[in-house]
This record gives C-alpha cells, sequence and structure tokens, in this order.
C-alpha cells in the first residue's frame, strides 16, 4: 500500500499565528469495500486525523471523520465541503483509503466501486483534480490536501489494466506544495498498530508548536524514514510558498512577514490550473463548454485533442478470433460462440446443467490479452440468484483463468477455438427474404455495398440492383425492385446485423414493414 500527500495552497499567503484563522477539513476514510480487497488502517488513520485537527482547531464536515463512503456518499461530501469553505480561511481535505492512476490522472475509490473497464473510472471514482477545483473556487487563502490512498492497482485482476502501478507524479502549480509519502512508483508500509507510518508521524508532527509548513513535512519526511529503517522516503516538489502557515502557532517573538497582494484569479483561470496538467478529457470539455472567451480556449482544444489521440491510439487491440469454441468450466463441457466488436465481445454458452441443456448469454470486454465476462444464468434450473464472473488471459485463439460465483471463487476455465468466424466480404451470398430465396452478388469497398440480387418472382427470374452501407456490425441495403413484372414503385430496404460470413434483420417494402431476411456466404 503506497501513500501520496498533496499540499496545494491556491494563492500565496501569510498565515501568521496558527489558531487565528477559520479552518475547515473534510476527513474521509475507505476500509469496508465491496468489490475488492478491504483495508484495515484508512478508517483508523481518518479517525486520528479527524481528532488531531480538531483539537487545532479545524471544524470537522459531518462533525466528525467521514467513514466508508460510496460514490454518492463522497460526491455529496466533497459537495458540502465545499459551500462550507466558502469565508474559511484554511480548507483541508484528508482522504485514506485505495487510490489508482488511470492514464496520469489520480482517483479516489469509494468502497462500492466495481469496474471492469477503463471507461467505468470516470462514473464510479472521484478525480483528484475535482476535490481541487472545488477548494480552489472557495476562496480561501490556503488549501491542504491530503491523499493517503493505496498505490498498488487494487483492480489488475479484473481486466482494469489501464491503471498504472502508483500515483501519478504531480506537478506542483504556482504556491503549491507536494509530498508523496514514498518516492512516486514506489510502495509504502501500512504499518502496524492501526496507522500507517506517514499519517501516525503526520499527526504528532503537526502538534509541535513553532514548525511552518515545510518544517514539518520535512521532520514527518525523516520520522517515516527512521520508523521504517530507510525504505521509504516521503518525496517533495513545490514551487516557491510566499508567508507561513502554523499547525499548533508560530514560535514566540517569530517576526512578521509581509507580502504583496496576491493576484485576483477568475473563475476561468482557476479552473484552468486546475485541470490543465489532467488527462481527463471530460475536464477540459467542461472548461471549453464553461469558459468558450477564456484565453485559455486554444490551449484547452489542443490538449483534448491529444488526450483523445492518445485514448484512441491506446485502445488494445483484441487477439481472440470470433467463432465457436469448446469450453471447460469446472469440469461442466460445452461451447462458447463468441462475437468480437473491437474491444466489447458477447458469447451464447451452450452446456448441460442443472440437470439439463442450457443456454446463457454473456457479456464482457477485452484489453489487450485480458478478458473479463459477466454471464447472468438466472433461471434454466437454478435456483436464486446466479451470476458468474470470468476473468483470465487470452493466448492466440485459447483463453483460460477463474471465475467467481456470486461472489465466491468458483473454479477455473477454459476455451479452444473449433471454427473460427469468417469475415464478412465480397462474393455470392445465398439469400431468404419473406421466404424467396435466391442469391446475392454483394461487392465491399470500404463501408460501402453494392450489388446485385438474383431471385425468381413476378413470375419469372429478376435481377435487382442492390446499394448500401456497413456501420461496425450493423449492415444497410437499398433494393430497386420496379419494373420486371412489378407494376408501380416497388422499393425494398434491409436493415440487419452482421455475424461473420452471414447477415440479417428486417426489411420493409415501400415504407410498410414487409417481413425477415437472412444471408450466408457461398463463394467467391
Amino acid at each position: 500500500m503506497g501513500r501520496l500527500l498533496l499540499l496545494a495552497l491556491a494563492c500565496p499567503m501569510l498565515c501568521g499565528q496558527a489558531l487565528a484563522d477559520k479552518r475547515v477539513a473534510l476527513v474521509v476514510g475507505n476500509s469496508a469495500y465491496a468489490n475488492i480487497s478491504p483495508l484495515d488502517n484508512p478508517r483508523n488513520d481518518a479517525r486520528l486525523m479527524g481528532e488531531t485537527l480538531r483539537s487545532l482547531g479545524f471544524t470537522l464536515i459531518g462533525n466528525g471523520p467521514q467513514v466508508d463512503l460510496d460514490k454518492s456518499g463522497l460526491d455529496n461530501a466533497v459537495q458540502s465541503f465545499g459551500l462550507a469553505l466558502q469565508g474559511a480561511d484554511v480548507g483541508l481535505f484528508f482522504y485514506a483509503g485505495h487510490g489508482v492512476q488511470v492514464r496520469g490522472s489520480n482517483y479516489l475509490v469509494p468502497v462500492g466501486a466495481n469496474p471492469t473497464r477503463e471507461a467505468d473510472v470516470d462514473f464510479q471514482m472521484v478525480d483528484v483534480a475535482l476535490v481541487l477545483r472545488q477548494m480552489e473556487g472557495s476562496g480561501t487563502k490556503l488549501n491542504i490536501v491530503i491523499l493517503d490512498a493505496c498505490r498498488n492497482n487494487p483492480f489488475a485482476s479484473r481486466g482494469l489494466r489501464a491503471a498504472e502501478g502508483g500515483l501519478a507524479q504531480m506537478r506542483a502549480p504556482e504556491g503549491t506544495l507536494i509530498s508523496f509519502a514514498t518516492q512516486p512508483g514506489n510502495v509504502a508500509q501500512d504499518g502496524v498498530g492501526g496507522n500507517s507510518p506517514y499519517t501516525k508521524a503526520l499527526a504528532q508532527t503537526i502538534q509541535q508548536p513553532g514548525l511552518d509548513i515545510f518544517q514539518t513535512f520535512n521532520e514527518v519526511g525523516l520520522v517515516v524514514k527512521q520508523t521504517t529503517g530507510g525504505t521509504q522516503q516521503p518525496w517533495v516538489s513545490s514551487s516557491p510558498i510566499a508567508g507561513n502557515f502554523y499547525f499548533a502557532g508560530a514560535p514566540a517573538g517569530a517576526p512578521a512577514f509581509s507580502q504583496s497582494p496576491s493576484p485576483v484569479l477568475t473563475a476561468d483561470e482557476m479552473f484552468w490550473l486546475t485541470i490543465r496538467d489532467s488527462r481527463a478529457p471530460a475536464l477540459f470539455e467542461e472548461f471549453l463548454a464553461k469558459f468558450p472567451s477564456s484565453r485559455h480556449v486554444a490551449s484547452a482544444q489542443a490538449r483534448l485533442s491529444e488526450l483523445k489521440n492518445m485514448t484512441v491510439a491506446a485502445l488494445p487491440r483484441s487477439l481472440l478470433p470470433a467463432g465457436r469454441y469448446h469450453s471447460e468450466a469446472n469440469g461442466y463441457l460445452g461451447t462458447w460462440d463468441v462475437t468480437v466488436s473491437g474491444t466489447s465481445v458477447s458469447v451464447k454458452s451452450n452446456w448441460t446443467c442443472c440437470p439439463r441443456a442450457r443456454i446463457d448469454l454473456m457479456h464482457g470486454q477485452i484489453e489487450g490479452q485480458n478478458i473479463t465476462l459477466t454471464r447472468d444464468c438466472m433461471g434454466q434450473g437454478a435456483s436464486g440468484q446466479c451470476l458468474q464472473v470470468y476473468t483470465g488471459q487470452i493466448s492466440g485463439d485459447t483463453a483460460s483463468g477463474t471465475f467467481t460465483h456470486n461472489g465466491a471463487h468458483g473454479g477455473s476455465w477454459r476455451i479452444g477455438v473449433i471454427t473460427p468466424q469468417k469475415k464478412f466480404s465480397s462474393g455470392r451470398y445465398r439469400s431468404d427474404a419473406g421466404g424467396h430465396r435466391g442469391t446475392w452478388d454483394l461487392t465491399i469497398a470500404g463501408t460501402s455495398v453494392s450489388g446485385k440480387s438474383n431471385w425468381r418472382c413476378c413470375p419469372g427470374v429478376r435481377v435487382d440492383p442492390m446499394n448500401g452501407q456497413i456501420a461496425g456490425q450493423q449492415i444497410t441495403l437499398t433494393r430497386d425492385c420496379t419494373g420486371q413484372g412489378v407494376s408501380g414503385q416497388c422499393l425494398q430496404v434491409y436493415t440487419g446485423r452482421i455475424v461473420g460470413d452471414t447477415a440479417s434483420g428486417t426489411y420493409t417494402h415501400n415504407g410498410a414493414p414487409s417481413g425477415s431476411w437472412a444471408i450466408e456466404y457461398s463463394g467467391p
């Protein structure tokens, strides 16, 4: 478990005597995680910091440490914190619990988070940049953010491979000090006795009168280094900071320092300072929508374009071909019919259980060589809830791993391809449209489709031109069937889905629903 501490000063200030200013703190500790390994120390760390900060004159949001918050609880707490900061001099946010880095941004993990793909992170976790923005928009003179977060990736075995090891190194903006509990990329100790070495040292040190910000964190670093035998060494990044802040009071007779007035930052400037180093495209989209006349618009647009290009380039290539697979899950044999579209995968599993043949649908994601699938196995002879989650590794046209059953370990599984699925390509297709059988000769060029249909109707052999488009797995074709024994207008539109070298769907005749259709590749 690694830990990071970040101290952000929204604008340079002089904090003369401690306790003479209005101080507000939000303290959060998440331990009871539902879908990943729970943690012992965070709730204890939060309680220790809550008691210590209260003794130093901080008013706590919720009148105490907030423990085991889910996503909505954490969102509400941060929002209440932002409102309470209005008119305060000092704001402090403390978080202990799981934290992950995804594409260079640091996220706090609520106790109910259960992501299976990278896109889930934006909706199930809280970006540290959003917390900073709440604080910087409040008008406080000094903002302090302490993140005592696990730096391992608790979701690595679940397919969230985009989450990198440790929390991301953060550049210190103007008037900011950033202190990691250990060096970036290293892992800090959990500690014994109920608290992490870093939080324990921090709680003790901030109660010592006469230590300013820099002396405080230097002393914390020395204590942690000594306590861990040199295996954990806190790391600091800072830009110039004017004035001094004392948690427990300035030393007797300390001279008063003067400072020049701080510039007043506009809302767009504060927003921009908060997000400019982020790797979350949504933040830059929000900035452009809120501040279309800002002088930072061009920079925001360039950064957004860069991040979107990075995202597209980083999309993993699926290594698992579509097709039918032999399957074995904890001794149960069957087949899986696998369809792959980009990083999404869907499966129809056919097997014998409970005690007859079963057909269950499975859905999931492929990221590089990692695969995650969810099978809803309720009904068909299974009593009560039945939910299985399969995780594993792809190796060519095979895959294997382990699965859980209703959250408990269920066993191992493996699949091997029987018949790889063919691609939809140019050639002749056997066709059936509303009971009329024939052939379609199709030519595919990129996303465009052209060709002709050969069939018997009205009452002789007909050849009708067809044209259309393919978009992903969807196909749309228009057949002009005017003439050749048909009186009046005759226009048919075929829409459907491609699966391998087949396609099927429904069609309309002169705008009215007319029936279903299907085609299957028969040769070039």
